[in-house]
């Protein structure tokens, strides 16, 4: 909830009781009473200053959302209660989860208040999603200095040092820069209906009858699908490396994250379809290949296609994830007698642009791409629901005669292309 609103909540309870204590016959107005009254009046006075400030700050946090907005921000952080959500996902640390999780303790601060805003309980076994998704806008991931655990060397009883574990790299993620929504739900199964047929409008004779039109409904309904990660160490090298346990519960954690977005951002399969996928399963809507190699025009015709005068009304509006054979295949295009390529035009026309390592390969010379037509506010586009958030299960009995553990990392998730005309299926011929 808003500061404002807290406080809106607050000063409607101080008026209720004012009131209360107005209606009160003379012989009631105790001394205790009348200090009450006092005290109530000058929290009043108080509250109403605090909610001022509060509605002048929010309003400013949403002017200046406003303005990420147009620097490639998601569409949907104007809403001043999602900017304190991403403010939370900002803070909470992925490292303290786990942290939690194996020590078995009760999370505090913003990675409680993260799950309580998410309907999880704060106990550590269950992550919030949001900690793993991208930095928002100009945020840099935070760089952290090497911990080192002095040791001896078995053969030389010499000191070493060992430095912090290099994790495993992943690909960026792309679902949250093309507005795949991922709430938290609870029990049941998910419903995301859309209007697909309405009332037409038109204009008729005086006296004359205006047929109604049948109305229809599109159901997007999701039922919960499992993704899992596990991975298994021996318990005689938590002895001989420091952060083992803890480096290898992090990787795990991320290698689901980093499925989700190759399987939302290609053609996912059987179990849950992606943007690629046909559009019989569920994705964009396809079209014949394209037979000349692309060039500078046509990658900014490709570009202009998210404009349809409905989702969006200019280019500024479109973010475009694209291949990594098709981006460096765009930076060797120039426009002519000019020194300016064909990403960086592009990165300067649209709202987002980027390539992702998640787009299916190039095949018969062909790479496609995902264009988001983000203009307007029209509610959910694209979905993708998180049953109750990550769950983590440390398993030390099942191998336990070998000194093994195994971390099992689940997540109950699905897709839905709630509003495929927000989006566009593009396709290069890169050779």
């Amino acid at each position: 909830m808003l500061q404002s609103q807290k406080l809106t909540v607050r000063a409607s309870e101080i008026r209720t009781r004012l009131n209360e204590i107005a209606g009160l016959p003379d012989d009631a107005m105790n001394d205790d009473v009348v200090k009450e009254t006092d005290k109530l009046n000058g929290e009043y006075q108080h509250v109403e200053a605090r909610l001022r400030a509060a509605i002048t700050a929010e309003a400013a946090e949403t002017r200046e959302a406003e303005a990420e907005r147009a620097k490639g921000a998601p569409a949907d952080d104007g809403d001043p209660e999602l900017r304190e959500l991403r403010d939370l996902q900002g803070k909470a640390s992925i490292a303290r989860y786990l942290r939690a999780f194996h020590d078995g303790v009760q999370l505090a601060g913003a990675e409680k208040e993260l799950c309580e805003a998410r309907s999880l309980t704060p106990s550590g076994q269950y992550i919030p999603f949001d900690v793993l998704l991208p930095p928002v806008g100009d945020d840099a991931p935070e760089t952290r200095a090497d911990v080192t655990t002095p040791g001896l060397t078995a053969a030389q009883g010499q000191p070493t040092t060992q430095h912090e574990i290099l994790q495993r790299v992943f690909a960026d993620t792309a679902t949250a820069m093309l507005g795949v929504v991922m709430p938290s739900v609870g029990v049941g199964v998910q419903n995301y209906p859309r209007i697909t047929t309405g009332a037409g409008a038109e204009f008729v004779a005086a006296g004359a009858a205006k047929e109604a039109t049948a109305g229809a409904i599109t159901d997007n309904t999701l039922r919960p699908v499992r993704l899992a990660a596990r991975v298994q160490f021996d318990e005689v090298d938590t002895l001989t490396t420091a952060g083992l346990e803890e480096s290898l519960r992090q990787d795990v954690v991320s290698a689901v994250g980093d499925r989700l977005d190759a399987q939302l951002m290609g053609l996912g399969d059987a179990n849950v379809r992606g943007f690629l996928a046909t559009a019989a399963n569920g994705g964009l809507a396809d079209y014949a290949n394209p037979t000349a190699v692309v060039d500078f025009e046509a990658a900014a015709v490709q570009a202009a296609r998210g404009v349809d005068g409905f989702y969006a009304s200019r280019e500024d509006q479109c973010t475009w994830v694209i291949g990594v054979p098709t981006y460096q295949k765009l930076a060797s295009l120039f426009v002519t007698n000019a020194a300016v390529s064909a990403t960086r035009s592009l990165r300067e026309t649209l709202r987002g642009f980027m390539a992702s390592a998640h787009i299916p390969a190039v095949a018969s010379d062909i790479q496609q791409g995902i264009l988001l037509k983000g203009g307007k506010d029209v509610g959910i586009r694209s979905v993708a629901p998180v049953w109750e958030g990550l769950r983590l299960k440390r398993d030390e009995e099942t191998e336990a005669a070998s000194g093994k553990v195994q971390i099992t990392v689940g997540l109950y998730t699905n897709f839905a292309l709630v509003r495929p005309a927000a989006y566009v299926r593009t396709k290069l011929k890169v050779a």
